[in-house]
């Protein structure tokens, strides 16, 4: 799927749709951020700005640690 859409960022993918079913992905891209626990710590549905990502990835050191 990634390919048909013409995907040029890093992505991941799944197989099966547990991973879709599971964490709820309801559009593409989706930013998931995992706490080390597992917990989602944020979902984020659509494109994520850079200060907004930087943001998330400070909040998820911070909360890590």
């Amino acid at each position: 799927l990634l390919k048909q859409l013409g995907t040029t960022y890093p992505a991941g993918g799944t197989t099966t749709g547990e991973v879709i079913r599971t964490y709820r992905v309801l559009a593409t891209p989706t930013t998931l951020f995992l706490l080390p626990t597992g917990e989602v710590m944020n979902l984020q549905s659509g494109v994520v700005g850079e200060g907004r990502l930087v943001e998330l990835v400070e909040t998820l050191l911070e909360t890590s640690t």
